[in-house]
């Protein structure tokens, strides 16, 4: 039954970090779920475990057959139908047969189309990266302003992306939450976790959203650029002071008291400037 079905794919889900786990938990909120023994969750395929002693695994069509459970051509077409509709669905199986389909719907962020849109307006070429099908892909994609659009991407294949681009000469930033991000949040040159993602993927990244705020992402972009303006400014401060003043000193020509003032107001200056910080961190 429909019930029985999603009681036994929250049980498995109990104990994965996957967004999709997290729906699927939702769904079964209420209900007496059965402790699981022995879990293994499998990137980018799906998991499985003992379920009141008995075998059963949660994933995709591929992930069953290697385990040697048939799916059927009227399962897989179910699967085709969801997925054009823009759900993202799994099969729930036991040792023998698969039992039935747990689907959910994948919603935008609400802040995501207008973070997307800064970047690009900010000249960053934004990709969409995912292990959902196509049809679910393509209409995130173009609810958050994306076009270049990558689906069924294994964390494998998401690390491998990365690594391409980066050969190619740019400079990647990758933004995640979950455990099939972590390779291509280690492999990006910044990686950004969603403060509400897996321990995994919070350990692999750079940056962590704390509030999971997608707007913070350009934001934090433009701190930074003018962190490293700051940074250069100092620099080119503290050095044409210092070619100028270190000889005016050891010639005779800048009186030591006044050089230790001179030396003392090139250090406010530097401060001065660094704190100008502060008031941009809050733009």
């Amino acid at each position: 039954t429909a019930p029985e079905v999603l009681r036994l794919g929250a049980s498995l889900e109990a104990h994965s970090e996957h967004p999709l786990a997290a729906a699927i938990r939702i769904g079964a909120a209420g209900m007496d779920l059965p402790r699981i023994a022995t879990f293994r969750a499998h990137p980018g395929m799906g998991v499985e475990g003992a379920v009141e002693g008995e075998w059963h695994g949660l994933g995709r069509p591929e992930f069953l057959s290697m385990r040697g459970i048939p799916v059927t051509e009227p399962q897989r077409e179910t699967l085709r139908e969801l997925s054009e509709g823009g759900k993202t669905a799994v099969l729930l199986a036991d040792g023998m047969r698969v039992k039935g389909i747990l689907a959910a719907v994948d919603l935008l962020r609400a802040e995501a189309p207008e973070a997307v849109g800064r970047l690009k307006k900010d000249g960053y070429a934004v990709r969409l990266v995912t292990g959902d099908s196509a049809a679910v892909a393509a209409r995130i994609g173009k609810e958050a302003g994306i076009d270049a659009v990558f689906s069924r991407v294994t964390p494998a294949e998401k690390a491998d992306l990365i690594r391409c681009a980066r050969k190619g000469g740019a400079r990647v930033l990758m933004i995640g939450d979950g455990v099939n991000d972590a390779p291509a949040l280690v492999e990006a040159d910044v990686g950004v976790a969603v403060g509400r993602g897996t321990d995994i993927a919070i350990e692999s990244a750079d940056v962590v959203l704390t509030g999971g705020d997608l707007s913070l992402v350009p934001r934090f972009l433009s701190l930074s650029r003018k962190t490293m303006r700051i940074i250069r400014q100092n620099l080119a401060w503290a050095f044409s002071y210092n070619l100028i003043a270190i000889p005016l000193a050891v010639s005779g020509h800048l009186h030591p008291i006044l050089a230790a003032g001179f030396m003392s107001a090139s250090s406010l200056a530097v401060v001065w400037n660094s704190l100008r910080l502060k008031s941009m961190g809050r733009g």
